[in-house]
């Protein structure tokens, strides 16, 4: 000991220090050493499995991360054919035109369509209510008699 408080008490020098601080790493090291020495298998078989947790979980991850990034470069494709097509467009009166158009062609047949089903059902009115033969309607249908106009025109030979 009067050895060690004799390198205290003297003027230390930077040879000093760093045999210092090598002791002391040293002495770390050992105590850590036997710190993990101490430990069960069962300790570091759950640390290691914990571990390897983490890492299928951040493979998780990345590979989500990954896809987003696959995505959002698509997307962005997307966006600069977009624009790239907006560019090129030339004037949208013609397309808004073409859709007025396209409105009145499909009112006229949505016209037809309610038309057609309002015959329908007057039809089936008529075959259950007036001569009581409703469970003939649907193989009127099938042949094409859909209406009171159709059944008008059907005769005994065709029958």
């Amino acid at each position: 000991l009067k050895a060690k408080e004799i390198q205290i008490n003297r003027p230390s020098t930077n040879q000093d220090d760093n045999d210092i601080n090598d002791m002391n790493n040293i002495q770390n090291a050992t105590a850590n050493i036997l710190e993990l020495q101490e430990m069960d298998k069962e300790s570091l078989i759950n640390i290691i499995q914990r571990q390897n947790e983490d890492i299928n979980e951040l493979k998780r991850n990345m590979n989500t991360l990954s896809k987003m990034v696959f995505t959002l470069k698509d997307n962005m494709e997307d966006i600069q054919y977009n624009m790239e097509q907006q560019d090129n467009v030339e004037d949208p009166t013609d397309d808004i035109n073409d859709l007025r158009q396209d409105m009145i062609v499909i009112k006229k047949r949505l016209n037809l369509l309610e038309n057609a089903q309002t015959d329908r059902e007057q039809f089936r009115d008529w075959l259950k209510n007036t001569v009581k033969l409703d469970q003939y309607f649907d193989i009127l249908i099938e042949n094409g008699f859909e209406d009171m106009i159709s059944i008008s025109k059907l005769t005994k030979e065709i029958l």
